[in-house]
């Protein structure tokens, strides 16, 4: 299988790659790691909220804001909310 450089990939897709990623830092609690990928997700020229919010939630466990702990209950909501996104997406695409 070969994989795609950056600049083959799509902005939205490359946005989601580096959502994504971000999301999966988080809910193992690296939270450092995690705010690379949101910062990497928001300089594409695509807004993502998502991306946005996280990046916030993240930055406020960095500061001692908030508990690790209740981020990563955050964060898992925050998955599950994506994955329904992506389900109803794809229906909506095999519907059209």
């Amino acid at each position: 299988m070969a994989f795609c450089s950056d600049q083959e990939i799509p902005l939205v897709d490359k946005e989601m790659r580096h959502y994504k990623s971000g999301l999966e830092y988080a809910l193992q609690g690296s939270f450092k790691k995690a705010k690379i990928e949101f910062e990497k997700a928001l300089s594409t020229e695509v807004y993502f909220t998502s991306s946005d919010t996280d990046l916030e939630v993240v930055d406020a466990v960095l500061k001692g804001k908030i508990d690790d702990q209740d981020a990563i209950q955050i964060f898992i909501g925050n998955d599950y909310l994506l994955k329904i996104k992506m389900k109803n997406h794809y229906v909506t695409i095999q519907n059209q």
